[in-house]
């Protein structure tokens, strides 16, 4: 991997998980309607088709750990942005915990085949944790 894809796939990082501060639990605004809510619904389905490719590639070793977080972070955001109901958006909190799981063990096999570095292993690990405390927040719980 090179330092400029390294740095690229950080600094994509870094925008999807700042993105996530913006769109939190203390979100009260209503739920968009009309066009916007077309439109938005729209953007969700699309990044659930690149997730899916994205993940797909990560499996073949072919896109990075960084990217996958990216894609997942985006989906998050896009699915967060079309509701505003406690359940729905705990329910979505708690399937990016299970996919941030699912991420940090394909990794670390990634890494036991000598295939993954082991910052990798470190930067699923805090992203999973990340995940794991929107959640608890997203519930309430720890404030």
């Amino acid at each position: 991997m090179s330092t400029r894809t390294l740095l690229c796939s950080i600094a994509i990082l870094a925008v999807c998980v700042g993105m996530t501060a913006f769109t939190n639990a203390d979100n009260n605004e209503a739920a968009p309607d009309g066009n916007v809510r077309q439109l938005l619904t729209e953007r969700r389905d699309t990044l659930r088709e690149r997730l899916d490719a994205v993940e797909a590639s990560y499996k073949s070793g072919r896109t990075e750990t960084t990217v996958v977080i990216a894609a997942e972070t985006q989906l998050l955001d896009a699915e967060l942005e079309l509701t505003n109901q406690p359940a729905d958006r705990i329910a979505i909190r708690e399937r990016v915990v299970a996919n941030m799981k699912r991420i940090e063990d394909w990794t670390r096999q990634q890494f036991d085949n000598g295939i993954a570095l082991q910052q990798d292993v470190l930067l699923t690990k805090a992203e999973r944790l990340q995940a794991e405390i929107e959640l608890l927040r997203e519930r309430g719980i720890g404030q």
